[in-house]
């Protein structure tokens, strides 16, 4: 299956060595265009909806399973609507892996993660204008450190964005039997992740989302974790999807 492979993209060895050619030739292209608009757009749904169920599911007794149901099945979901748009990334360390693996350009690189970050300011301001003071009782959803030192946090975030970001690169392998249901297997494994690392992060596995929460809510203790961890997580990824499975032609 092959989610992330519906728009034209040049690959990195076909590169001009003029950034700016290359530049002005990519973002003048409509479609690029609207790719990185839907990058904006799912990004802002998937913060409107998380973050929503984090404010409102607080102090419930199955917090832990709504939460995690709800970051996994709203990946699944926008996956499956903006695929064919965008490739339906919703997260800079997906962006980054697929660049890494010469996918993605810089400049796509550069500009989903831009949208990505913006969406998610949007859809975690939509959540706070709902309603600030549920909203600020979780301070906004953002993430914090539970374990004993940041760098357990940040290798647990690098664990946990592996496991997405692999799945995403596995998902994808053209040479695998074609398949309908990459989106389910992408939005299960946000949902384990989140299982795994709520306790320990709140879950991040993605910048964006921490990024749109720690603006809007204010609150930035350690907000390097949330970048560094899921950035170690997809160059790992990377690096074991080219040991264990990497073939000669695939495309995403």
């Amino acid at each position: 299956m092959s989610q992330y492979a519906t728009f034209e993209e040049p690959r990195r060895s076909d590169w001009s060595c003029d950034f700016k050619n290359m530049f002005l030739t990519e973002t003048v292209n409509v479609k690029f265009l609207r790719a990185v608009f839907a990058e904006y757009i799912a990004t802002s749904a998937f913060l409107w909806i998380t973050i929503q169920t984090v404010t409102y599911m607080y102090g419930s007794p199955s917090f832990l399973l709504a939460v995690a149901t709800s970051f996994g099945l709203s990946i699944a979901v926008l996956v499956s609507v903006f695929a064919d748009v965008s490739g339906g990334h919703i997260n800079p360390a997906v962006s980054l892996g697929l660049f890494l693996r010469g996918k993605i350009s810089f400049v796509r690189l550069i500009s989903y993660t831009s949208a990505q970050c913006l969406g998610a300011m949007t859809g975690s301001a939509l959540v706070k204008a709902a309603g600030a003071a549920a909203y600020d009782t979780v301070t906004g959803g953002a993430n914090k450190v539970f374990v004993d030192t940041t760098g357990q946090a940040v290798l647990a975030e690098m664990v946990g964005t592996s496991l997405l970001v692999f799945t995403v690169f596995t998902v994808c392998d053209e040479n695998k039997t074609k398949n309908n249901v990459g989106w389910l297997a992408i939005g299960l494994s946000v949902f384990l992740a989140h299982l795994a690392l709520l306790g320990a992060t709140n879950t991040s596995i993605n910048p964006a989302r921490s990024f749109g929460a720690a603006v809007v809510s204010d609150y930035w203790d350690n907000h390097w974790v949330w970048w560094v961890g899921p950035y170690l997580g997809a160059v790992l990824a990377a690096v074991l999807y080219e040991f264990f499975k990497a073939r000669k032609g695939l495309d995403y």
